[in-house]
């Protein structure tokens, strides 16, 4: 009698790190990797096309990052079991993850024993978290941290993208396939989510180090400002 296997799907932006996955998880007699992505976008694409058991995910990813992936799919298929496996282990990281549909959490860190645990305890509809990551969720709700950085309420997906391509030094002009299809619309979303996040820059100013951050935004992305925006997605993801 043949054993049902978990098909899973892996995202990282990292070759090698999907080939150490693919290898080390084909090797489960009852794991099946049926595909890979190499940015959040793909990753939500795959999704819906490969019909995976499991999504294996990174956060840190061009384009679009994994939480927003996450959220992305969460929303279309609220069934649909995500893990994070990232090198992020602050509390912040892995409430956020969790709020946007996450069922399981893994630092890359662990052993890999923590991953094969959590794709088989989200394909039975439990959660995991590895134990530094449960440690650390401990901790900041003992210290009255853990609502730290609550900001991503005040912006759209679609604005958290924007941003996210400004962090990476895109320009409004000069932009990959992802802007050039309505620049227009792109545009004005972009003069959005920057005027979003000037509403928010207080308290992302009062909370960051003042060398770090620039308080004036614009929609093209200067050093200084992607600086301000790749700080902003350390926080929120």
């Amino acid at each position: 009698m043949s054993i049902k296997k978990i098909k899973v799907l892996i995202a990282d932006d990292h070759v090698m790190v999907r080939q150490g996955f693919m290898v080390l998880l084909n090797a489960q007699p009852d794991i099946e990797v049926i595909g890979e992505a190499a940015d959040g976008n793909e990753m939500v694409e795959l999704t819906e096309t490969l019909h995976p058991d499991v999504v294996l995910a990174a956060i840190s990813m061009p384009n679009l990052n994994g939480i927003e992936a996450t959220k992305l799919i969460h929303q279309r298929n609220p069934e649909m079991p995500v893990v994070m496996v990232t090198i992020h282990t602050s509390s912040s990281y892995v409430v956020r993850a969790l709020r946007s549909g996450a069922r399981g959490y893994v630092v890359k860190n662990d052993d890999f024993q923590h991953v094969i645990q959590a794709i088989k305890a989200v394909s039975l509809g439990q959660r995991y978290l590895s134990t530094l990551v449960s440690e650390q969720i401990i901790d900041s709700v003992v210290s009255g941290t853990s609502g730290e950085f609550n900001l991503d309420e005040r912006i759209s997906i679609r604005e958290r993208e924007i941003l996210q391509l400004l962090a990476e030094g895109n320009s409004i002009r000069r932009s990959p396939r992802n802007w050039s299809s309505a620049p227009v619309r792109w545009k004005r979303t972009a003069r959005t989510s920057c005027g979003n996040w000037n509403s928010a820059r207080r308290s992302i100013y009062s909370a960051t180090p003042s060398s770090t951050v620039s308080p004036s935004l614009s929609s093209e992305p200067s050093q200084r400002k992607r600086s301000y925006f790749f700080h902003i997605f350390q926080m929120i993801g």
